[in-house]
C-alpha cells in the first residue's frame, strides 16, 4: 500500500495489507523513480491507481502487472459544478 507518510498510521493495522510504502509529502521527480524501481522489483499481482493523475500515471507506465484504475470523472464533475 503506497501512501501519504502521514496517512500510513491509519493503514498500519489492517490485516488486508501486507506492506505500506510511506511516501512524502514533497516527492520530487528522483524520488518518484526510485518508487517506480521500489514497486518494479517487488513485482506485485495487482496495482490499483485510486488517484488517476500524471504522478500515477508515471508509476503505471511499463510496470508489466494487472492495473485497474479507478475513475473520478473529473470532467463530469467540473460540468456539473462549474456550468
Amino acid at each position: 500500500y503506497c501512501t501519504k507518510a502521514v496517512y500510513s498510521e491509519v493503514i498500519k493495522f489492517n490485516p488486508n495489507v501486507a506492506r505500506i510504502i510511506p511516501v512524502d509529502d514533497n516527492l520530487d521527480f528522483n524520488g518518484l523513480k526510485k518508487l517506480k524501481m521500489l514497486i518494479r522489483e517487488n513485482s506485485y499481482d495487482l496495482i490499483i491507481d485510486a488517484h488517476t493523475n500524471l504522478r500515477t500515471f508515471y508509476l503505471r507506465l511499463f510496470i508489466g502487472t494487472h492495473l485497474l484504475k479507478f475513475n473520478k470523472y473529473s470532467l463530469r464533475k467540473f460540468l456539473l459544478v462549474d456550468f
